[in-house]
């Protein structure tokens, strides 16, 4: 018994040893794998350690090659698992928020990104990240202004991604395989290889199967995204760094991209070279072109940047492209900006996951505007979503498009879009305590004749076309009226512009006094640039219909009493007369000289003052005679 107790014993202890040498081979597989950026590969061996025994640098590691490959939701469950562990870095609160958040967990996700940012204050992009959990609502705030459908090309567990205009359809990234031929698969991904594929709509708008691009456009490893000419017979496009069939590799081990050339030549597309701006040891990518094709705007990790991948532009001039220029901090953040998109060579799309947005990445929109790109505005749902969302585009109409996201199965689509014009109301609301009674908002319309709207409540609302400059009157019998005017040029997105006035009311035997207006000497003619005072006068009556004036002269005490008094008449029914002619009905006006019977200060008859004291006294007086309240 005893020798047959010590075999088992011993066999148990063999088995163990066994089962530990093949857990430590795994674990030096998946670091070796880990290490050579073979996620796919380095998963399996993870999930199998992980299985027989509890290794906390495995599970950090696990965790992140599920982060590099968007598997979000197993990336939640670790790092949540991670940030309990002894070994734990601040970064993995980071990285287990960023995934929350990309499952569309945003209340939850605050937790983890203050634990971060109580030791990391200044990343920026986490600060962003934390503001946008506080402020979702505001991406939902016009999901009418996008009509999206996914396109009939995706398949399920395909991948397709970054749409280029082509002829009369796109072309696109794919690893859906080389048609008949050997797969070739991704250690990064475990999938295929992506290669560029063409598909035809119709002029019945259907989706004829997608064709891959003939020529050598489409080697051994990955290629795409693409943009091609105005002409379709150049294209740029992005590639692993390879040669033949062996991979470059930097002095960090890592494969990057390049952008190359190519030309469409006998049916089919043949590579020229890559460009000057290309580096093995940092990455070029998603070329966009403007439509002379002689500004290439691209992605790149280039030294000397904000933090991961920038947006940089290239100009084609005197047969070489310049030295790649950056967009600047307005575009680029310590995130990541790429995918542009040029559009009529003042536009730019682009996505970003450091900018202030849903998740992910988001795409975003800047206008150059006086050599200047305008601050980032993200389109917010439903072109965006929690998951990554890129590779927008859309014709010089502003109507129409395509992108790409990984919001359903973690799996890249290709959706088709509508864009619509955004819906801008226009209201007006007086703010008065007591409401004042048949109040109207008066507007031209495009006959350019006045429509006035009466105010059942305190506001109006209409709805207002983009482009489009409007003029506006506040009134209410008895108080004075307001103009306001909207200009809607420019606007994107659905708005209601809120305009608040309170009405002042009239008061019969106010009174506006003006210097104005004044007299050549001794006469009753005007002076200078009176006339454009009482310009504004005509204005203001014909802006108030319903108040009727007296004109008040008033006259120094300079000269003969009588003569000031008739002077400063004439004076007066000069401005009635003038006011009249000027449009406004005579049975408003009413003109009063004065003279010298109401003098301002102490400069009275016989009493000797400098020029301007007595100026005081020279004035004109505009009194509410007539309000117009019933």
């Amino acid at each position: 018994m005893k020798f047959k107790f010590n075999q088992v014993s011993f066999s148990l202890l063999f088995i163990f040893l066994i089962a530990v040498s093949c857990t430590s081979i795994r674990l030096r597989n998946a670091n070796e794998y880990y290490d050579a950026y073979a996620f796919a590969d380095a998963i399996k061996n993870y999930e199998k350690v992980l299985e027989k025994r509890m290794v906390p640098d495995a599970m950090i590691r696990l965790a992140d090659c599920y982060r590099q490959t968007g598997n979000t939701v197993k990336s939640e469950n670790l790092y949540s698992q991670v940030v309990r562990l002894p070994d734990a870095l601040p970064v993995h609160q980071f990285y287990l928020a960023e995934a929350m958040i990309a499952n569309g967990k945003y209340e939850q996700a605050k937790k983890p990104l203050d634990e971060y940012l109580r030791v990391s204050r200044s990343d920026f992009r986490a600060q962003q990240m934390r503001i946008s959990c506080d402020s979702i609502a505001l991406f939902f705030s016009d999901t009418t202004l996008f009509e999206i459908q996914t396109l009939p090309l995706n398949k399920s567990g395909v991948n397709n991604f970054s749409p280029a205009f082509y002829r009369s359809g796109i072309v696109f990234v794919s690893d859906r395989g080389k048609p008949g031929g050997s797969s070739h698969m991704s250690s990064y991904t475990g999938k295929e290889y992506f290669d560029l594929f063409y598909a035809k709509k119709t002029e019945r708008g259907n989706w004829l199967e997608p064709e891959i691009l003939r020529g050598s456009i489409n080697g051994p490893y990955n290629e795409g995204p693409a943009v091609f000419s105005n002409d379709f017979n150049t294209v740029f496009f992005t590639r692993n760094d390879y040669h033949g069939t062996t991979v470059n590799r930097n002095r960090k081990n890592y494969n990057n991209l390049k952008i190359y050339k190519g030309s469409f030549v006998g049916g089919e597309w043949n590579i020229s070279f890559d460009l000057p701006f290309n580096n093995p040891e940092y990455t070029t990518a998603h070329p966009a072109l403007s439509s002379n094709g002689l500004t290439l705007y691209f992605a790149s990790d280039m030294p000397w940047g904000y933090g991961g991948m920038d947006i940089y532009a290239s100009k084609f001039t005197n047969g070489n492209w310049s030295v790649a220029r950056n967009l600047g901090s307005q575009i680029n953040t310590n995130g990541n900006e790429l995918f542009p998109f040029i559009q009529n060579d003042s536009v730019l799309y682009f996505s970003s996951d450091g900018h202030l947005g849903m998740g992910g990445l988001d795409i975003f929109q800047s206008v150059m505007n006086d050599e200047k790109w305008t601050q980032p505005e993200n389109l917010g749902y439903p072109i965006n979503s929690s998951r990554d969302d890129f590779g927008f585009i859309i014709e010089h109409t502003n109507t129409h498009g395509y992108f790409s996201s990984n919001r359903y199965n973690n799996t890249d689509k290709i959706f088709e879009f509508i864009r619509k014009e955004p819906v801008i109301t226009i209201t007006h609301r007086i703010t008065n305590e007591k409401f004042p009674q048949n109040a109207t908002v008066t507007f031209k319309l495009d006959n350019n004749k006045d429509t006035s709207i009466a105010f059942n409540s305190n506001e109006i609302s209409f709805s207002a076309q983009v482009n489009k400059k409007y003029a506006f009157r506040i009134s209410a019998p008895g108080f004075y009226s307001v103009t306001d005017t909207v200009n809607t040029a420019g606007r994107t997105k659905s708005v209601n512009l809120i305009r608040r006035f309170q009405l002042k009311e009239v008061r019969n035997g106010e009174t506006f006094r003006t210097y104005a207006i004044r007299f050549e000497k001794g006469s009753a003619l005007f002076k200078g640039n009176s006339s454009q005072a009482v310009d504004s006068v005509a204005s203001w009556l014909k802006l108030n219909p319903s108040i009727e004036i007296e004109v008040q002269v008033h006259t120094d005490a300079r000269g003969n009493d009588k003569d000031n008094l008739q002077l400063s008449q004439k004076r007066a029914e000069y401005i009635t007369d003038y006011l009249a002619i000027q449009g406004i009905h005579p049975r408003r006006l009413s003109a009063k000289g004065m003279g010298e019977t109401r003098i301002l200060n102490q400069c009275t008859n016989g009493i000797l003052c400098l020029e301007e004291d007595h100026d005081v006294n020279n004035r004109v007086e505009v009194v509410i005679t007539a309000s117009g309240r019933k």
